[in-house]
């Protein structure tokens, strides 16, 4: 059976929650500080994933997680003047299936538990990745790309090994909440 990677582009709906301090009037930080260039961050992610099948009965498998990644975040000291502050960020992502489908390539899909299909519900992967924020004062665009690498099989007892692999591309505004 020949497997590919499920590709797909435009927007997604999604909600991210992140924790944010600052360090100085004009550099933003998010995550709790442990030094002046880096901290933790806790994120809350709605993840979509799945795979595609290529075989005499060709399908799909879609996935979708609730992640909780733990990150190491790094900032790259810059001018105390330049309103663009860069960072990378890695660490473990503790994923928790909340949702699973499979469709048969006609069109139809059911849940995977109606299809046969048994999947592992943990999903455990390492995020890397780099980004910006723009601005200064108390309010900054958010610029992020990253990669998730599955460490965890999708499928649960199969004889192969099915693993997640997801490009991650995010922008916002960082702002205060108080």
């Amino acid at each position: 059976m020949r497997r590919r990677t499920r590709n797909g582009t435009g927007c997604r709906p999604g909600v991210e929650g992140r924790f944010e301090q600052r360090h100085r009037e004009d550099q933003h930080r998010r995550g709790i500080g442990i030094t002046e260039t880096f901290g933790l961050q806790l994120e809350g992610l709605y993840s979509r994933k799945g795979l595609a099948t290529e075989a005499s009965a060709p399908g799909a498998l879609e996935l979708a997680y609730i992640q909780i990644p733990l990150l190491g975040l790094g900032i790259i000291p810059t001018s105390p003047s330049s309103p663009i502050t860069p960072h990378f960020f890695a660490g473990p992502s503790f994923g928790f299936e909340v949702a699973c489908k499979v469709s048969d390539g006609s069109g139809g899909s059911v849940r995977c538990s109606d299809g046969g299909a048994t999947t592992n519900t943990f999903d455990f992967g390492l995020l890397v990745g780099v980004g910006v924020s723009i601005g200064k004062g108390s309010m900054a665009f958010l610029i992020d790309v990253g990669i998730d690498w599955g460490l965890t099989d999708v499928a649960d007892g199969a004889g192969s090994s099915v693993k997640n692999r997801t490009f991650m591309a995010s922008a916002g505004f960082i702002f205060p909440v108080r």
